[in-house]
């Protein structure tokens, strides 16, 4: 049985489609989610995000929203094993079919990013991890009807996408307020791309994050970041 331990909670993964991995833990830790109510994880896989973000604010709602089957039923018991059973639920969709009166104030989302090109030969870890399943503007598009006015959108995606989501963002009336460069290892180019997006924002705050040192070991921001959410010392 391949269970992640996390410092507060723990998250079964035998049969998501995708695992836990480290996009999920720096989007999870860098979502802002003072005064929130109610949050919506778009693709939340293993219940990862959702988790994060309850553990951070003690009076979020949270609902997942997975298309796949057997990840909705193993989110479905994360939720359920977790502190915060409560407030939290999964709903078994595909995200441009979902429906809800209420308009979310946070969703956050981990979505597909691999390159169209040499898709994994399952089909279950293609839908979870390449872009041909999702079609950026409608998605989008969808985030911004469910979405309240002064509410935002969290997401992680690779560097070199930036342009094309940015593109979309403006025509779905989407803006970016915040991005963030996050680079693997001193030295290096960018790999992925952390974007708060909302309906207000004029110009977005630039940073950059970098995970690891030239020697491999973890950076004091990266460990700092996250230390109330891994389990293990660093």
């Amino acid at each position: 049985m391949s269970i992640f331990q996390f410092k507060h909670f723990s998250v079964l993964q035998a049969d998501s489609a995708m695992k836990v991995g480290t996009d999920a833990m720096i989007l999870g830790a860098f979502v802002e989610i003072e005064g929130k109510k109610n949050a919506l994880d778009v693709g939340t896989g293993t219940g990862v995000l959702g988790l994060m973000l309850a553990q951070k604010n003690s009076e979020l709602a949270i609902t997942g929203i997975e298309i796949d089957e057997a990840s909705a039923q193993e989110a479905t018991f994360n939720f359920q094993q977790s502190p915060w059973s409560e407030r939290m639920n999964v709903e078994h969709i595909d995200f441009l079919d979902f429906e809800s009166s209420l308009r979310f104030d946070l969703i956050v989302s981990n979505p597909p990013y691999f390159s169209t090109t040499n898709e994994n030969e399952d089909p279950r870890k293609a839908q979870a991890r390449h872009v041909s399943s999702l079609d950026i503007a409608p998605f989008l598009k969808k985030v911004k009807t469910i979405l309240r006015p002064d509410g935002c959108f969290w997401l992680i995606i690779p560097a070199i996408d930036y342009t094309k989501w940015y593109i979309c963002a403006e025509k779905s009336g989407l803006r970016i307020a915040r991005k963030i460069e996050i680079v693997g290892k001193e030295g290096n180019d960018p790999i992925r791309c952390v974007l708060k997006m909302n309906q207000s924002a004029v110009l977005p705050k630039r940073e950059t994050f970098c995970i690891r040192k030239a020697d491999n070991s973890y950076t004091e921001e990266y460990i700092e970041l996250t230390k109330e959410f891994h389990g293990v010392a660093l």
